[in-house]
C-alpha cells in the first residue's frame, strides 16, 4: 500500500525527559484535545489536536520513536490494556522467529532508507531511535463511495502531484517556523530515496531566541511590557524537477509581543479564565525582492 513517511531528527521526550508537570510526547499525542501545551506560551498547538489532520490522507498512522511503535487505528484505542503499542524490548535478538509476525511487519513499516543511518532491526536489538518517524497509509476510497477529501493516490503521478504541492507549502510557512531549519522530499526506492524537493531557511538569530525567552518570561510574570525583534532571513528552494536549479527569497522578519496594549491584556485576561493561553504577538514578513 502506497504511504507518506515523515522522518523528523528529534526523538519523541520520555517521562524522565520532560519537567516535572509536563507530559511527556507518546502520552500527549495519545491524548487527543487535552491541550498538554497550553502552558507554553511560546509552543504551538495550543488545542492538540494537530495531529488528527492526517486522517484527511490516512486511516492508520503508525508512529516509531526511541523505543515504541504506535498504531493509531480508529477502532483498537491506543492504550497499554486494548491497544496497539509495542516496546522494541519485545522484540529481543535472541527470540527469533518466536516474536511472531509483528517484528516482520514493523520491519517492512520501517524500511532502513526511511530511518536515515539507522535500521529498525538494529535499534530494537541494541539501540534507542533518536529520532521519529510516522508512516502514514495512504486510503484508497472504494469507487462510487463519498469521501469528505480526495484521497484516490492510485497513480505514482497522484502521488508526486502530492509531494510537490506539499514542497510548495513548506516553501511558504518554513519562514515561521521556530525549530525546523530545512525541510527535504523524496521518493523511496529499493536502493534507497529518489530526491524531489530540499527547502530551507537561514539561521535564526540570536536576538530571536532572546526575544522567545522573553516572551514565555513576560507571559509568567505578567508585567506589561512591548518586545519586539527583527532580522533578515532566506528561504531556499532546490527543486530535482528543474535540475537541481536553486532559488532563494529574502524576507524582513519582524515579531512583536505587546503585553503593554490595554485592550490586548483584558482580552487575554478574559480567554486565561477560560482556560485558554493568549499571547499578544504578531509576525510580518515584507519580501526585499520581487520574486519572494
Amino acid at each position: 500500500m502506497p504511504a507518506i513517511l515523515v522522518r523528523n531528527n528529534r526523538p519523541f521526550k520520555l517521562k524522565k525527559e520532560v519537567a516535572e508537570g509536563d507530559t511527556d510526547d507518546f502520552t500527549a499525542i495519545c491524548d487527543v484535545a487535552s491541550g498538554h501545551k497550553r502552558a507554553q506560551a511560546t509552543a504551538a498547538g495550543r488545542f492538540g489536536i494537530g495531529f488528527n489532520s492526517v486522517y484527511f490522507l490516512t486511516d492508520t498512522p503508525v508512529l516509531f520513536s526511541r523505543r515504541e511503535v504506535h498504531v493509531f487505528d480508529l477502532l483498537h484505542l491506543v492504550f497499554k490494556s486494548n491497544g496497539w503499542r509495542f516496546s522494541l524490548d519485545e522484540f529481543p535478538e535472541a527470540a527469533g522467529s518466536l516474536v511472531g509476525p509483528v517484528k516482520n511487519v514493523v520491519n517492512w513499516l520501517f524500511p532502513k532508507a526511511a530511518l536515515g543511518t539507522h535500521s529498525f532491526e538494529s535499534v530494537a536489538h541494541s539501540g534507542d531511535f533518536k529520532e521519529a518517524v510516522v508512516r502514514l497509509p495512504l486510503r484508497d476510497t472504494t469507487d462510487g463511495d463519498q469521501s469528505l477529501h480526495p484521497d484516490r493516490f492510485r497513480d505514482e503521478s497522484e502521488r508526486d502531484r502530492v509531494l510537490h504541492e506539499m514542497a510548495d507549502q513548506a516553501a511558504k510557512a518554513i519562514l515561521f517556523l521556530k525549530n525546523v531549519r530545512s525541510i527535504t522530499f523524496g521518493k523511496l526506492r529499493k536502493d534507497g530515496v529518489e530526491p524531489l524537493h530540499d527547502v530551507s531557511a537561514s539561521e535564526l538569530p540570536a536576538t530571536f531566541v532572546t526575544f522567545l525567552s522573553s516572551v514565555a518570561a513576560q507571559a509568567e510574570a505578567g508585567t506589561a511590557t512591548k518586545l519586539e525583534c527583527h532580522f533578515d532571513r532566506t528561504v531556499t528552494w532546490r527543486d530535482a524537477r528543474k535540475k537541481n536549479e536553486l532559488v532563494e527569497w529574502n524576507f524582513w522578519v519582524r515579531h512583536v509581543a505587546d503585553f503593554s496594549d490595554d485592550g490586548l491584556r483584558k482580552l487575554r485576561e478574559r480567554l486565561t479564565n477560560n482556560g485558554e493561553r493568549a499571547i499578544p504577538w504578531g509576525a510580518i514578513a515584507i519580501p526585499k525582492m520581487s520574486p519572494a
